[in-house]
């Protein structure tokens, strides 16, 4: 029985794993440029792009853009009045700021692209040398120096390293809370805990990884969520079973662990990322 269970399970991870590619729905998650300037005072912002077309964007869209905001629209003209040297176009968008002062191009920013910034107290406009995106979320600190723009990208790695000692934290406490249920002796709580920090390692790196790359919605947490959570559990129970004198219903107490903690994950991803 057991042998049948996980045959059926080693199918669903590989199911889950090839057949992703076949979502064609646009609702997945899309990358993002996020600009912070370092000086006070008013800016509009916009990426130049290596091709006069990226995703919806195009150099030849002038007629669309409308605004009853003078500011903007000088803004705006400036852009596309700039005359890039190494010929980066203008998308016809232009980035407001938030109340967070972030500027941010949030659906198909381009991969390869210069930062272009209008400063409304000056009428002038700063350019930065030519970037490409790497990361599916990049975060990029400006600031302007003399008639230059210094770009320099800020790591994402803090927020995703909180997220995973949540997560950590959160699941120990959880299938310590089932081990009880269990009536599982201290040892068995160590290599319980043992095993759920070197599970939880791996599966949050990996989860990192894919949010890096791809960015992970809540959609496509549950599509690599699900196999991956399946993995761990096969993971454990393997460990437990060698060691029956500690854990003695090391599949059940598995799937019953990691069950409830994929549930509760699903919860913590959902209203906390």
């Amino acid at each position: 029985m057991i042998k049948r269970i996980n045959n059926f399970l080693y199918v669903l991870v590989i199911v889950f794993t090839l057949f992703p590619s076949l979502i064609k729905a646009d609702i997945g998650p899309k990358p993002s440029i996020t600009v912070y300037i370092e000086q006070e005072g008013e800016y509009y912002v916009t990426l130049l792009s290596k091709s006069d077309n990226y995703g919806p964007w195009s150099n030849d869209y002038s007629d669309s853009f409308k605004s009853n905001d003078d500011n903007e629209i000088k803004a705006f003209n400036a852009f596309k009045e700039y005359e890039d040297e190494d010929n980066y176009y203008f998308l016809n968008y232009l980035m407001d700021k938030n109340d967070d002062g972030s500027y941010v191009w949030g659906y198909y920013p381009p991969s390869e692209y210069k930062v272009l910034i209008y400063d409304l107290s000056n009428e002038q406009v700063y350019v930065s040398e030519v970037r490409e995106r790497v990361e599916f979320d990049t975060v990029l600190s400006v600031s302007i120096e003399k008639d230059t723009l210094k770009v320099t990208k800020t790591s994402n790695i803090i927020p995703g390293l909180i997220k995973f000692i949540r997560r950590l934290i959160v699941t120990i406490i959880l299938e310590l809370i089932i081990a009880y249920i269990f009536k599982i002796n201290k040892e068995g709580l160590k290599l319980i805990l043992i095993a759920n920090i070197i599970t939880q390692l791996l599966l949050n790196l990996v989860l990192m990884f894919f949010d890096y790359i791809f960015g992970l919605n809540y959609f496509f947490y549950l599509l690599y969520f699900i196999p991956l959570e399946i993995i761990v559990f096969l993971i454990e129970a393997k460990i437990y079973k060698r060691y029956p004198e500690k854990i003695n219903k090391p599949y059940l107490y598995s799937f019953c662990a990691n069950l409830a903690s994929f549930l509760l994950g699903l919860v913590i991803i959902y209203y906390f990322g």
